[in-house]
């Protein structure tokens, strides 16, 4: 399986980089302390992009609220910049030089304003808008924004960095689609069942299209996939597919949802199923936002075993026909809608509650369509 989630990081990294560095030569402050050579500049901006798109970019770090234990200033809130002086204190926790924070407020809190401004500019090559926007007024009414800060002012008069910088952001958009393009195909995509409407977290369901197949006797076609196994290789054809769907999420900086991929017991009786499972599981975005579902009456010892050990995490879906006999406080469940009244259950903090089934394409949850709004 191709790893998405790193190829998709290291092209945002680079591109978030180019951005923050230009945007270092059309805003600035008097007496800058911690930006001072163009190469030391570079190094920071490089390294702070870096705990961006680790923490904060792939949503891996929800509590990046540091910066009123370090800094006050009225800006923050303002202008909203928690997560990026969030990443630009956690620089210098990194570095060993957190007693500097206080005597740079002003430097951090012009880095933090290049992060914000990186991040209003990436929205611009959003891949899945059809909306037709002019990306030179934006990104001049968003550095004209920040540099109401009255400390922050222009320095690139010639608008020779300020053309520069919208010149990238055009070929980055460019790069965006084609990307995205590489990874789309209209015959083989998952349905997703949204389960709860208080919680983003879908269950997979692929599906593939082949023209005419209809067409020919569904016996010996449907023989040939119960004696293949062919459902295991539509395991890792869905859990790619739901990592693409999260890598859009991402495109368009949306909070990313959760996917469990249904499998079955059998599907881990080979060993090699298992190994390429923890290979995907390896990732921690993965780990954190795709989850295996499990039927409860094929749990057994020997599988949580195996799981565990493989750090593959998992929801076990009980079903009106589970025979329950003890949950385990430890252990993330689903319960269905017949399971849920048959046994009058209510809500838990390690239980999802199916409440709905609402069927989406990954663009439903994306722009998260009128039939999703009103769940």
């Amino acid at each position: 399986m191709n790893d998405w989630i790193s190829v998709y990081k290291k092209n945002k990294k680079i591109n978030l980089y180019q951005y923050m560095y230009l945007i270092s030569n059309i805003l600035s402050i008097d007496n800058k302390k911690i930006l001072g050579s163009k190469k030391r500049t570079s190094e920071i901006l490089e390294k702070i992009c870096d705990i961006y798109i680790d923490e904060i970019y792939l949503k891996n770090n929800k509590k990046n609220n540091l910066s009123n234990m370090f800094i006050e200033n009225k800006y923050i809130d303002d202008y909203k910049l928690h997560k990026e002086i969030y990443s630009t204190v956690k620089y210098f926790i990194n570095n060993n030089i957190v007693l500097d924070i206080k005597n740079n407020e002003r430097d951090i809190i012009l880095i933090a304003v290049f992060i914000k401004l990186v991040i209003k500019l990436d929205s611009l090559t959003n891949p899945f808008t059809s909306e037709k926007i002019n990306i030179y007024n934006l990104a001049i009414e968003y550095i004209n924004l920040y540099h109401k800060i009255d400390f922050i002012y222009l320095i690139d008069e010639g608008k020779k960095n300020t053309k520069l910088l919208i010149e990238t952001i055009k070929i980055n958009s460019i790069k965006e689609k084609k990307f995205f393009n590489i990874l789309t195909n209209n015959n083989s995509f998952n349905k997703y069942i949204r389960i709860n409407e208080n919680v983003s977290c879908y269950i997979t369901q692929y599906n593939y299209y082949i023209e005419r197949l209809e067409n020919y006797d569904i016996k010996p076609i449907k023989n040939v996939y119960e004696t293949s196994k062919t459902d295991e290789q539509f395991t890792f054809i869905s859990i790619e597919l739901a990592i693409i769907t999260l890598l859009k999420e991402m495109a368009v900086q949306k909070d990313l949802s959760t996917y469990l991929i249904p499998v079955k017991k059998d599907f881990f009786e080979k060993d090699k199923n298992i190994k390429d499972l923890k290979s995907v599981f390896e990732l921690k975005i993965i780990n954190k936002k795709i989850k295996l579902l499990i039927n409860y009456d094929d749990i057994n010892n020997n599988l949580l075993n195996i799981l565990k050990r493989n750090k593959i995490d998992y929801y076990i879906y009980c079903n009106k026909n589970a025979t329950i006999t003890t949950f385990d406080e430890s252990e993330k469940y689903v319960f269905s809608k017949e399971f849920i009244k048959k046994h009058q259950l209510e809500a838990a903090n390690n239980v999802i509650l199916e409440t709905i089934n609402v069927y989406m394409k990954d663009n439903d949850i994306i722009f998260l369509k009128d039939k999703e709004i009103k769940i």
